[in-house]
């Protein structure tokens, strides 16, 4: 993840409105497995995984040129 983390802050724009947004998500995450129910944090970890992959995605894309 350390190499895609490093694509991710050179791709965006204003790097620390990105890593306010990363650390607000991180603590949201962990607030929720903390609540102890299941069901829930794997929703949240699923929907984190999944925002995070269309971030790397975006970076990698943009990093190579390639527009949709």
């Amino acid at each position: 993840m350390a190499k895609a983390g490093e694509l991710l802050e050179t791709s965006v724009e204003d790097l620390t409105a990105f890593k306010r947004h990363e650390f607000t998500s991180h603590r949201h995450l962990y607030e929720v497995i903390h609540q102890g129910n299941p069901d829930r944090a794997r929703e949240a970890m699923l929907d984190h995984i999944s925002h995070s992959e269309a971030l790397i995605i975006e970076a990698f894309k943009k990093a190579e040129g390639v527009e949709e």
